[in-house]
């Protein structure tokens, strides 16, 4: 009787180590995974900051004011009136 605890002992800490290492490996799997999705991530961020620094220089503001008629006020002067400025 003692030796039949004995095996069911043992079978069941071979079971629960058995577990552990399915966990494991899932667990890591799962880190992988996340880690590849995080360097994505970045990468899209990198390239989303290039893109907001390209589209607020100077140069291109002034292109898109002058693509959309915008009249830009020299520093100081206050816009007077509400009219739309239309490009003909």
């Amino acid at each position: 009787m003692r030796f039949a605890w004995i095996i069911l002992a043992f079978a069941v800490i071979a079971a629960g180590m058995v577990h552990l290492r399915l966990e494991r490996a899932s667990v890591q799997a799962d880190t992988f995974r996340l880690s590849a999705r995080r360097h994505e991530v970045r990468r899209e961020l990198w390239n989303q900051q290039i893109r907001l620094g390209e589209l607020t220089s100077p140069r291109e503001v002034n292109k898109r004011g002058y693509q959309l008629a915008l009249e830009l006020l020299p520093p100081g002067e206050s816009f007077r009136g509400n009219q739309i400025v239309q490009k003909d």
